[in-house]
């Protein structure tokens, strides 16, 4: 089973739905709707299977951590709770120690996701953030 095929069970049997959807007139390529008891995360058809992967992961994150918002959200809450949900994700759905590694040996976000087999956008995410946390530091040379 796929890794695409493995989240997809998940939220199935978390009574979460998921939609591949032609999101190409949107500003997002991926978004979670909540209404009442009702979930849905909507990912865009057209993407490369393992960045669906990385935004049903980020939706996962956001849903995980109750860290919703509305189009009526100022940016600051946006951007607290999109910080919140990528955190989330990088401690919980990353391999950090891996990406870390393999960074520190000075691969590049994308040659760390060839060969950890998950999104570039994961890796940089995964890189921003253990910048944040301190679990990287930035050198100079």
């Amino acid at each position: 089973m796929t890794e695409l095929e493995e989240l997809e069970q998940y939220l199935y049997d978390n009574n979460i739905k998921y939609y591949e959807k032609d999101l190409i007139d949107a500003s997002f390529e991926s978004v979670i709707i909540k209404a009442f008891q009702n979930i849905g995360i909507f990912v865009n058809k057209e993407l490369p299977t393992l960045d669906k992967v990385h935004f049903i992961k980020h939706e996962l994150a956001h849903y995980n951590t109750s860290s919703f918002y509305n189009f009526e959200s100022t940016s600051k809450r946006i951007n607290k709770q999109e910080t919140r949900a990528i955190n989330y994700m990088c401690k919980n759905f990353l391999p950090l120690d891996k990406i870390k590694e393999l960074f520190c040996k000075e691969y590049e976000p994308y040659e760390i996701a060839d060969i950890l087999n998950i999104s570039q956008l994961s890796v940089e995410d995964a890189i921003r953030y253990m910048y944040q946390k301190g679990i990287l530091e930035i050198h100079s040379y």
